[in-house]
C-alpha cells in the first residue's frame, strides 16, 4: 500500500525497484509526503524535518483552465509555435512565492483520443 498525505491507494504493479499506483482524487489541492507500506499498518517515516524532501513529495495540482490557442491549426509537418491562454498555469510557487521551475508538457489528442505525435516539451 502506498499512502499520499493521509489517502491509502492500492499498488497496482510491483517490481523489485519500482511500485505503481494511481493517484486518487484529492478536496485541496498541495504537496503531500508519499509513504511506502509492506502491511498496511507501519510505513517509511519522512525524515525531512521543516521542509518536504523532493524525492518522497507528491504534488496535487488543480486543472488548468485552457481558454484559448492560437493558432487554432497548423500544418501536419510540425514546428508552428502555439501560445495557450488560461488560467492556473502559475500554482507551482516555493514558500516565498518565486515560480518553481516547472517542466510543463503538452500532449495533443484527435478526436478520437488518440495522442498525435507523443507528448512534447513546453518553453517557459
Amino acid at each position: 500500500m502506498v499512502r499520499f498525505g493521509q489517502n491509502v491507494v492500492d499498488v497496482t504493479n510491483a517490481t523489485e525497484t519500482q511500485v505503481d499506483v494511481m493517484a486518487g482524487p484529492v478536496k485541496i489541492p498541495g504537496a503531500v509526503v508519499v509513504a511506502i507500506s509492506g502491511n498496511g499498518q507501519q510505513y517509511n517515516d519522512d525524515v525531512t524535518l521543516h521542509f518536504r524532501d523532493t524525492s518522497n513529495t507528491f504534488i496535487f495540482h488543480q486543472p488548468w483552465i485552457v481558454e484559448d490557442v492560437q493558432p487554432n491549426m497548423a500544418t501536419i509537418s510540425g514546428g508552428t509555435p502555439i501560445h495557450l491562454t488560461g488560467m492556473l498555469f502559475d500554482q507551482f510557487k516555493k514558500d516565498n512565492g518565486t515560480t518553481k521551475q516547472t517542466d510543463y508538457k503538452c500532449r495533443f489528442v484527435d478526436d478520437t483520443g488518440q495522442v498525435i505525435g507523443g507528448e512534447h516539451d513546453m518553453e517557459q
